[in-house]
């Protein structure tokens, strides 16, 4: 199915931001939408941590209403960023622009990597997660 989330990761000079713009200028009427280096996941991270702890993946992994209440809370923030990003309303953002009428949210902070954990603990199959060498 498609992924809610493709986060593209890798060191400065990768390739990263040339990956991004090839995703999202053959996608661009197919629902895709990027970010950029918009630290959503960090931010997901940070308050993750605030609210449950250091070991706030196992908090998250045993307790349903957290994990609940936190994806709910990283999918909001991806609908955020999204409006900043495209210096739209989100009405506006999201558009019937597909078929299918789903949303595909594209980053690429250099600091994603650290919180891959996270988001495949609360987007599970909607994330796909990409890693550029140099």
């Amino acid at each position: 199915s498609r992924p809610l989330l493709v986060m593209i990761v890798g060191p400065p000079r990768s390739g990263t931001s040339l990956l991004e713009n090839i995703i999202i200028s053959a996608s661009r009427h197919d629902g895709y939408i990027a970010l950029g280096e918009a630290p959503v996941l960090h931010e997901a991270s940070a308050r993750a941590e605030r609210e449950l702890g250091k070991d706030f993946i196992n908090t998250l992994a045993q307790d349903r209403q957290a994990w609940t209440r936190h994806r709910e809370s990283l999918v909001e923030a991806l609908k955020s960023a999204a409006e900043e990003s495209q210096a739209v309303s989100w009405s506006a953002a999201t558009e019937p622009i597909n078929q299918d009428g789903q949303i595909t949210f594209v980053t690429k902070w250099p600091f994603d990597f650290s919180h891959a954990a996270l988001a495949a603990l609360l987007l599970g199959d909607a994330v796909r997660i990409i890693h550029c060498r140099r």
